[in-house]
């Protein structure tokens, strides 16, 4: 002891002599003899080493104390705080808990009282116990130390029989009686073999697994291992955090920890159930409470080597899934049931499983089971090698696996103020060095559950998980597919089969995968409308009911999305299908599977794959929708090819006052034996059917209203994007009109005939072929879960000057495709748009409530490259106007009119400009080309028209010469580039049959094909009246080629006025051998306004092919035609040409003329 101690109690000799007295100050340096004894209170300045003693029972340790030597805690010993726990080298495991059997269950234990701090707990294998720092590890290898969490058990009945005969277990059904049930004695007597004798005594009979929990409060968690860290039975890990302040009403109660629902007679778990009844009746010995937990830990789990868990799928009473949120994650709310929004946390208790609502059913531990931190803090993650599902443990339909369930919780109040009130929350990071969910030979088969390779929940903060590998993709080379009509290039590995995948379910989240090779996502959920193993009591139309309310409402924000980045592999961004769903949380709550706004899926050096299974050769429906959202975004874009398969990922564009939401919650509320239940959704967003049927559990996110398109996206700016950079797109299909007017009953109550399932514009482009998009002419995708039709694809305009681009580099083959709302859709090819006879564009019109602007334009290029329309610029500067006294051709670079009036008037009509024509010139630079190419075309269409028109004005300035149209073609397409190297131009455009392109109401269609032909149909089979060019509405026709414009029996039409203008550079325009007869009816035009009246068009037929400009109505303005073949023939054969306005044809020769009228 250091010179200057003053002792503050005796210090004795071995004998028990004081050697110095209490009070004592020590004048120098001392060292006491072994053996000496302190008194008690005696207090050290500096570190003392002491001999071997025992420390008294219950007397609290004043500093800290390292044992001399090794001690044997007993089983279930209580270790104080702080206590580093060394255990010995050769140590293969240490138990935890007695294997007796206990009255407890630690997984439903309630939380600690309010205000309550926690331990931090740090496990470690592997440990380098020299290291100052005990979370270091030894370097990995085999023998460096796993760190295995196994503990299996299960609650059972114990029961005492007295001795005698019982029905014998005859491998099957047992005619006289249930096996082990008492039998008559005296039919045993005549009946020995069906009949066996039971000596009696005590009987056991489990009933349902445990989980086992690690798991503290406010402080921190870690689990370390220096090879493989194993979770081999069901586990809870998690922090817990501590109670938040309650929020009580005026009178003292919590109308946020309503007691349980009961539904038999009384009882909350029914018959089987009755043993543990007492510990969730709100009783004395009831330990459930409702939880609103806050400030816990952080959690972290690293292992050098391997990282599995125990993810179960299905339990052994029914479709309890250890890894759904829904046995966790509870709630409560509804005007209607008089309740106040929340969701809480249930760390376990008992409860019947999931929508197994008898009083027959066994009931079962329900709670949280995996990694994870319940009342705030961070999830960290780690693994040197692979993590997840590594083997099977269950059968092909994955029961059980060794995936990894990871979740950050958190809870809400909305309180009497209409304020939410919010607690927990934290981000999830998740890093494997290897492969996450490597094992594959279970994974590929449509029937595996998607939820077998684990879940990654987050209510409120991030997901973002890095690894080698997310899941894996199988591929298959030069396979013939159905939605592709070429021959298979077996070079190419054009079908992919995704396994492996977690299953996402983000709240107030954002979901980042990334990984260097191959990723997979199996499917995501919403936290907030899972069926739940619980009901609440609730008061409606002023009766009391006991239980038999549930709740429901979306977790998902407009901010919520999920994003997915490959670096150097292949990407699948769905596997759901209809087998793969069943019993998981993932299933179709909308007749459709639901994702959050957004979606990015990123393959930058691969190709993604989505709509195939093993054995599946067909898509198993339902399609998939994103949530709507005004921040919501699709984007999908691969390095290589996209390969859809037919499956429809759309974007919906709905009014978010039909969604289910904490604000809005949806409630159903039934009691065994009342008919059908009491709720407040309306049902037109889900299936009629299946509406209302007496269940514990909605789960549609559509509960008052119709998922379809509104102006949500009005203001959004941006377009959904499809990119194949390198490669081809194949059988792609996103937005969808759903029609029920060709439905059954179920169709027949539907507030609405149609629905159309998109949201904004679309960008989708590939650097080869764009192959099979939407559904095929005449045909339809019939939708089972709602008894319609649906046609796709659907791209929605709410912007006036929205622009939506299909593009290929090569060729666009069978492109099918529907455009609402104003604007324009630009289709173009690198080389052929071959649409045959299975391609068709159709502009709708408004379909958004209130809408009454016109419908949008369609252009269609083929060969076109890039078209120079920064050439036709010149156009709009009246310094470039040509004297009119000399030639147009001794003016180089001077043009025969300037528009500039006409922009001036075309920026006042779209964007609103004002101001002078100088101005508008400066306005319209700074539009995004693609908008400024929606003018200049309009210049260029004018100059060939003039052109023509000019060439047979004999006293105009340039009669019989077509300089004019062929500068303006010459600008727009020129023959090299600015280094002089030629530009070729090849490509045709070909439609029959029932091909065509057509605006509804309002919009233009033009053609381009600047080094090939335009076919719009063949003679034959006579078409049907969808086929060729038609404007029903107030929309003009252009149409420009270097060879031939061929009709065959089809039609160019403008049926509610409109003026067509066609140029063929080098060919004929032929109007073809079509019916005079054939009829085209305008539909008749519905405008719904805010108020939901509906204004019908008149419906007036037209017949013919040919080309026509037609007024049927005197209101109508009449239309003109212009055909220019400067090298061709202009024939109006047997269909004809008719003008309700002016026609000027220009060419070398003009046949049958007489069917000019």
């Amino acid at each position: 002891m250091p010179a200057g101690t003053v002792l503050r109690a005796d210090v004795r000799d071995a004998g028990g002599a004081v050697i110095y007295a209490k009070g004592t100050r020590l004048q120098q340096d001392t060292v006491l003899p072994a053996g000496t004894v302190l008194g008690a209170g005696s207090l050290f300045t500096s570190d003392i080493a002491v001999g071997p003693m025992v420390w008294p029972k219950n007397v609290p340790l004043p500093w800290s104390l390292t044992l001399n030597g090794d001690l044997t805690l007993p089983v279930g010993a209580l270790v104080p705080g702080a206590t580093v726990v060394k255990l010995p080298g050769d140590a293969a495991f240490v138990k935890l808990r007695d294997s007796a059997p206990s009255d407890g269950i630690w997984a439903a234990a309630p939380m600690l009282p309010a205000g309550s701090q926690s331990w931090s707990l740090r496990f470690v294998a592997g440990a380098d116990v020299t290291a100052a720092d005990s979370r270091a590890l030894r370097p990995r290898s085999a023998n460096a130390g796993s760190l295995v969490l196994a503990d299996s058990s299960v609650a059972a009945l114990v029961s005492i029989q007295p001795p005698g005969w019982v029905w014998a277990d005859l491998g099957g059904d047992n005619p006289f009686g249930t096996p082990g049930q008492p039998a008559d004695e005296y039919l045993c007597a005549d009946l020995p073999d069906y009949c066996q004798w039971n000596p009696g005594g005590e009987t056991t009979q489990a009933q349902f697994p445990l989980t086992s929990v690690v798991r503290t409060g406010t402080g921190d968690l870690e689990l370390l291992s220096a090879a493989d860290l194993k979770v081999r039975t069901a586990y809870g890990i998690y922090t817990a955090g501590a109670p938040s302040q309650a929020m009580l009403a005026p009178d003292g109660s919590n109308p946020y920890d309503r007691a349980r629902g009961q539904l038999f007679g009384g009882s909350v778990l029914g018959n089987q159930g009755a043993a543990y009844e007492g510990l969730v009746d709100g009783s004395a010995t009831s330990v459930y409470h409702a939880w609103y937990p806050d400030g816990g830990g952080n959690l972290l789990v690293a292992a050098q080597g391997n990282l599995t868990g125990m993810s179960i799928n299905q339990g052994n009473n029914g479709p309890l899934q250890y890894n759904n949120p829904g046995n966790w994650l509870w709630r409560q709310g509804g005007d209607i049931a008089g309740q106040r929004t929340a969701w809480w946390i249930n760390f376990g208790t008992i409860a019947l499983p999931l929508s197994r609502f008898s009083d027959d059913v066994m009931p079962a531990l329900t709670g949280f089971s995996g990694f994870g931190t319940l009342g705030g803090g961070n999830v960290t993650v780690q693994a040197g090698g692979d993590a997840g599902l590594l083997a099977s443990q269950g059968s092909n339909l994955a029961s059980s696996s060794t995936a990894l369930d990871i979740a950050v919780g958190s809870t809400g109040r909305i309180g009497s103020d209409g304020q939410l009130v919010l607690t927990g929350g934290g981000d999830m990071l998740v890093k494997i060095g290897g492969q996450l969910n490597p094992w594959q030979t279970m994974l590929t088969q449509s029937r595996t559950r998607s939820d077998s390779s684990g879940g990654l929940v987050n209510l409120r903060g991030l997901i973002d998980v890095q690894a080698g590998t997310i899941g894996g993709v199988n591929l298959s080379y030069g396979q013939k597919l159905g939605t592709d009509p070429r021959w298979p290039d077996f070079s190419v590995a054009n079908r992919g089969i995704g396994f492996g995948g977690p299953l996402v379910v983000p709240g107030d989240a954002v979901v980042n995968l990334s990984a260097r090779g191959d990723l997979v996502l199996s499917g995501a959920a919403d936290p907030g409308r899972p069926v739940l193993p619980n009901t609440t009591s609730y008061t409606a139309a002023g009766s009391a009911h006991v239980g038999g309310g549930t709740t429901w409402f979306s977790l998902w924000r407009d901010e919520t999305a999920i994003n997915l980045v490959s670096a150097g592999g292949n990407l699948v961004p769905t596997r759901q299908n209809e087998l793969s769903t069943a019993g998981s949380i993932d299933v179709p709550t909308d007749s459709m599977f639901v994702y959050p706004p957004t979606l990015t899926a990123l393959a930058t050096s691969g190709s993604i794959y989505y709509g195939a299974y093993e054995n599946q050769p067909t898509v198993l429906a339902p399609q998939l929708v994103l949530a709507p959202s005004p921040q919501g975004q699709l984007e999908l874009l691969a390095g290589r090819s996209i390969y859809a398969n037919g499956y429809a990922i759309d974007m919906s564009g709905a009014d978010q006052s039909a969604l289910a939401t904490p604000f809005r919650p949806a409630f159903k509320g039934w009691q065994r034996g009342e008919g059908n239940p009491i709720t407040n959704a309306n049902g037109s967003g889900t299936v009629p059917n299946n509406f209302g049927i007496i269940s514990p559990g909605g789960v549609e996110l559509f509960a008052f209203g119709p998922n379809t398109a509104s102006n949500l996206h009005q203001d959004d700016g941006t377009s959904a994007l499809i990119y194949a950079a390198g490669g081809d797109l194949v059988g792609f299909k996103s937005g969808e009109v759903i029609d029920f007017t060709k439905g059954g009953e179920k169709a027949s109550t539907r507030p609405l005939s149609a629905w159309y399932l998109a949201a904004k514009p679309m960008r989708i482009m590939a650097g080869r072929d764009i192959v099979n998009l939407g559904t095929p002419v005449g045909g339809y995708d019939l939708l089972s879960n709602f008894d319609a039709y649906a046609t796709s694809n659907l791209i929605l305009h709410t912007g006036d000057n929205d622009f939506s681009v299909v593009s290929a580099g090569r060729d666009i083959v069978y492109a099918n495709l529907q455009v609402a709302g104003p604007g324009t859709l630009l289709i173009s090819a690198g080389s052929n748009v071959y649409q045959a006879d299975r391609g068709a564009v159709t502009s709708l019109g408004p379909v958004a409530p209130g809408d009454l602007r016109p419908g949008a334009s369609v252009v269609m290029m083929a060969g076109a490259g890039a078209p120079d329309y920064g050439a036709l610029t010149r156009y709009l500067d009246p310094a470039n106007l040509a004297a009119a006294d000399k030639p147009l051709a001794d003016q180089p670079g001077k043009v025969a009119k300037t528009y500039e009036k006409d922009l001036a008037d075309w920026l006042s009509s779209h964007y609103g400009f004002k101001g002078t024509e100088a101005d508008a010139r400066a306005r319209f630079a700074l539009l995004p080309a693609d908008e400024q190419a929606v003018f200049l075309r309009q210049v260029f269409y004018s100059e060939l028209r003039d052109s023509g028109r000019e060439y047979n004005d004999a006293s105009g300035p340039r009669a019989r010469s077509y300089l004019r149209g062929r500068q303006a073609i010459a600008a727009l397409f020129p023959d090299q580039d600015e280094a002089g190297r030629p530009i070729s131009y090849r490509g045709d455009i070909t439609m029959f049959g029932g091909s065509g392109i057509r605006t509804l109401s309002g919009g233009n269609i033009e053609l381009l094909a600047p080094g090939g032909q335009i076919v719009l149909g063949v003679e034959g089979v006579v078409p049907p009246p969808s086929a060729g060019l038609i404007t029903q509405g107030s929309g003009d026709i252009y149409s420009y080629s270097k060879g031939s414009l061929l009709l065959g029996l089809s039609r160019i039409m403008t049926t509610f006025g409109g003026n067509i203008i066609a140029w063929s550079a080098e060919g004929d325009i032929n109007a073809g051998r079509g019916s005079k007869t054939t009829q085209v009816y305008t539909p008749p035009k519905r405008v719904y306004d805010n108020y939901g009246s509906v204004t019908l068009s008149p419906t007036v037929p037209t017949t013919g092919a040919g080309i026509a400009t037609l007024n049927p109505i005197p209101e109508v303005p009449r239309g003109s035609v212009d055909l220019i073949a400067p090298l061709g023939t202009i024939d109006a054969g047997e269909a004809g040409i008719r003008v309700s306005g002016n026609v000027n044809l220009a060419a070398l020769q003009i046949v049958n003329a007489a069917n000019i009228r």
